[in-house]
């Protein structure tokens, strides 16, 4: 107490922050007040409500990416089926007899429609054909596939 009579102020709510006692007393002997505003440990509620903010953000933006991802990879599933029931159509075409190659639809699985068309080549109409099959995929653009092909040798 008797250090707190030689510095009145001291008694007023103004304390000291360092335990050191010798920089405390250079602190004094400059003139310089240093006072401890409260407890500064743990977060104000503005911290904690820009936190919530940037993780909400975070995850909002973490969810768009996910179901983009899901349907992205739908979307290249159903290609690629779509492509491998061209390419087999295209394969049924060739292996059948040249004579009997005839435009035609079907639809091979659930919710695909197949469309191919056979047409002679100008330059050499009884030797070479186009083969061209559209396959639609539900909810997909159509797929292409187009082959020339020459009439197996016998």
């Amino acid at each position: 107490m008797a250090e707190n009579a030689a510095i009145p102020w001291l008694s007023h709510g103004w304390r000291l922050i360092s335990a050191d006692h010798a920089r405390q007393r250079d602190c004094l002997s400059n003139g310089v007040r240093l006072r401890v505003l409260g407890d500064t440990r743990g977060f104000s509620l503005l911290e904690a409500l820009i936190a919530a903010a940037i993780l909400a953000t975070a995850l909002l933006s973490l969810a768009q990416l996910i179901a983009f991802a899901i349907r992205t990879t739908a979307a290249a599933g159903r290609m690629t089926d779509a492509a491998l029931l061209a390419a087999q159509k295209v394969e049924e075409l060739r292996a059948g007899s040249w004579a009997e190659l005839q435009p035609g639809t079907d639809s091979p699985a659930a919710g695909f429609t197949r469309t191919w068309t056979v047409t002679p080549m100008g330059a050499d109409p009884d030797y070479v054909m186009v083969l061209e099959v559209f396959v639609r995929a539900p909810g997909a653009q159509m797929q292409m596939v187009a082959l020339k092909t020459k009439p197996s040798e016998p």
